[in-house]
């Protein structure tokens, strides 16, 4: 009977180790994520959307979040706490591809990661979802997606030149190491004349072949458990805070 009882005991204790082993092997391979966000100072909404986010960002232990903007006082680039400064002003096109691209090069050989989704201000992220997205899919260019047929003059998109093409949309674009790699090294190759969302996938499409993964084609604003990006932008930016409060407070 004691025999028994002392191999019930072992047989306990060698199932927890087990099930540890196992819980310990599944945090360790849970996808490095460098997570860049878009942002430029305001003084206003996208202020209050970067105090409101980055506290909810640093409670998914595998997603390291840095925000970016350009700082014309600044000799090269600057790290803030969370915020890297480039030294630029903020713009439109070439600014926003411009910034991101150097945002990658500053970050590349700085932070270890397996992937960097970059996405902005006004989008939240559950980053469990998406995680677990990762780690089956392991995509190497991902997100929700569009196929260009429209034109926008201020993006660049003048004419049907680009119609057709299939491009991640900058709001949360997910990025492989690997590809982040070969877009650096063909960087010169980039149309810096055109929106940044819609330049990496030309550049993707034309010189760099990768296969799109698409997670949540279709934005929502209002929280549900199946959705991974949560877009928030209307007229009234504030509305946008308070409606992100929301969601995030459902995710958590």
């Amino acid at each position: 009977m004691k025999i028994s009882f002392v191999i019930l005991i072992f047989f306990i204790l060698g199932l927890s180790l087990f099930i540890n082993k196992q819980t310990f092997t599944n945090i360790k391979k849970a996808p490095k994520i460098l997570h860049l966000v878009l942002f430029s100072h305001d003084n206003g909404a996208y202020d209050m959307m970067y105090q409101l986010t980055r506290k909810f960002y640093k409670s998914f232990p595998n997603v390291t979040t840095y925000y970016y903007c350009f700082n014309p006082n600044i000799k090269d680039v600057s790290v803030h706490d969370d915020i890297l400064y480039i030294k630029g002003d903020e713009g439109y096109i070439p600014n926003i591809l411009d910034k991101t691209i150097k945002a990658f090069e500053y970050f590349n050989t700085k932070i270890d990661y397996d992937y960097i989704v970059r996405s902005n201000i006004s989008t939240v992220i559950d980053f469990n979802l998406l995680t677990e997205k990762i780690e089956k899919d392991k995509p190497s260019y991902g997100g929700p997606y569009s196929t260009l047929n429209w034109l926008d003059p201020n993006g660049g998109i003048v004419d049907k030149t680009y119609f057709g093409l299939k491009f991640v949309t900058g709001t949360s674009i997910i990025l492989s190491k690997k590809l982040i790699k070969k877009i650096l090294e063909n960087k010169h190759k980039i149309n810096y004349n055109i929106i940044d969302d819609v330049a990496i996938g030309l550049l993707i499409r034309d010189h760099i072949p990768t296969p799109i993964t698409m997670y949540n084609n279709d934005f929502t604003e209002k929280y549900n458990e199946n959705a991974i990006f949560y877009r928030n932008r209307s007229s009234d930016r504030y509305n946008d805070v308070k409606n992100m409060r929301k969601i995030i407070k459902r995710i958590r």
